[in-house]
């Protein structure tokens, strides 16, 4: 899995997005998501794979295995929705 590659995370007026770049008519719009999501999807653009992002979970918010799994599978499922995954 992988994000899509025309995609740009961008930081306004307090909010984090991860827009589309280019002419897909499928991604039409802009995902707002929180600061978690936007470091998970800097990490995530920048390689790391689903155990480094549960990794990360674990040590940043002091999780559970389980609860850090559980928090990587909903940022995939935020992203899936709109079409911004790449199933490999």
């Amino acid at each position: 899995m992988k994000p899509l590659d025309n995609t740009k995370l961008v930081h306004v007026g307090g909010q984090y997005m991860v827009i589309p770049i280019g002419a897909d008519p499928k991604l039409a719009g802009i995902l707002i998501i929180n600061r978690t999501a936007a470091e998970l999807f800097e990490r995530f653009k920048d390689g790391a794979d689903r155990p480094a992002l549960e990794a990360w979970l674990r040590a940043e918010y002091d999780l559970s295995q389980e609860e850090a799994a559980d928090g990587v599978e909903e940022f995939f499922a935020v992203l899936r929705d709109p079409g911004l995954l790449v199933e490999e």
